[in-house]
């Protein structure tokens, strides 16, 4: 739906950044139907200076831990266990 809506879909996940971690993870996405525009790789620590880097307006964060929401969003947040 976002995509449909003109929203750019970045996912941002805390993997290592190796050629074959990054197609497991595309295919793995790819298996599950989830779209999205930009995907990026990097450790849990260097998530928050990612995506201010990325200089975008976050609207939703989603992820099991404090680094996947950590408020840089101005929109929602959902904290998974």
């Amino acid at each position: 739906y976002a995509k449909s809506q003109g929203i750019t879909v970045v996912i941002i996940t805390a993997r290592p950044n190796y050629e074959t971690i990054e197609t497991f993870t595309r295919n793995q996405l790819a298996k599950h139907g989830v779209h999205y525009d930009i995907l990026k790789l990097c450790p849990a620590v260097q998530k928050k200076t990612l995506k201010e880097r990325m200089d975008l307006d976050i609207i939703l964060s989603i992820g099991d831990n404090w680094t996947d929401v950590d408020g840089l969003n101005s929109g929602y947040f959902i904290k998974l266990k």
